[in-house]
């Protein structure tokens, strides 16, 4: 696997951010307690890749250019 990179900063913090939403089933434990067990996740259309370090937001093209 190749490290991605910024190409704007050159750092090495860049994140997927996406909007979504988990459904999750509430079921009972042998404790007596509540557990949330994952049931789907949707994903809403809107995502983007962004660098913590400078805030620029790379297109999947620069990003595969960018890996070192």
């Amino acid at each position: 696997m190749k490290q991605i990179i910024c190409p704007n900063c050159k750092g090495q913090d860049v994140h997927h951010y996406t909007d979504a939403y988990v459904v999750r089933a509430p079921v009972v434990k042998d404790d007596g307690s509540i557990e949330l067990l994952d049931d789907r996740t949707n994903e809403y259309d809107d995502w983007f890749f962004e660098c913590f370090d400078c805030g620029y937001r790379p297109t999947e093209d620069e990003l595969l250019s960018a890996a070192i």
